[in-house]
């Protein structure tokens, strides 16, 4: 049976994440990352990106239901980032087959500066589970406007 590559299996999945920026807002919630809109700013009309606090290690997390080859995962920045463009550096993705862990890692962005608003990281090994996910390995509001997964089948 010939491998398949999907598009984003991530959109209209379900999301957490470690803290939601403000707590009493309603808005940045985790499933805003994976709405399936590409609108890079934080704020209305659309309210289409998900922050957490600022605290150390600031996680977002979502399941993709089933068990999947992760090969790719995209990152759309905030056009209004708040941390001045620093937003993917610092970050490690990583797959789980169990929504705990152990968690294997995708990518690490180290400390380089991502001046793209629109990012594809890709695994360096391709990495199989439902879970992915993505934290901030210092301590500053973490914001996403959009996350899509692609994977192998």
């Amino acid at each position: 049976m010939p491998i398949r590559k999907y598009g984003n299996v991530a959109e209209g999945k379900s999301a957490v994440q470690s803290s939601t920026f403000p707590p009493w807002s309603g808005i940045y919630q985790a499933f805003q990352a994976v709405d399936g809109s590409r609108y890079p700013v934080a704020v209305k009309p659309d309210d289409s990106c998900s922050c957490t606090a600022s605290v150390a290690l600031e996680w977002w997390q979502v399941d993709l239901l089933e068990k999947y080859l992760v090969t790719d995962v995209a990152v759309l920045q905030r056009e209004d980032d708040p941390s001045g463009g620093t937003n993917l550096t610092n970050v490690s993705i990583s797959v789980a087959q169990v929504s705990g862990g152990p968690f294997t890692e995708c990518y690490n962005t180290g400390p380089t500066l991502s001046t793209t608003r629109f990012e594809t990281f890709k695994c360096q090994i391709p990495v199989y589970g439902r879970y992915v996910k993505i934290m901030k390995l210092v301590k500053v509001n973490f914001c996403m406007c959009e996350v899509e997964i692609y994977v192998l089948a």
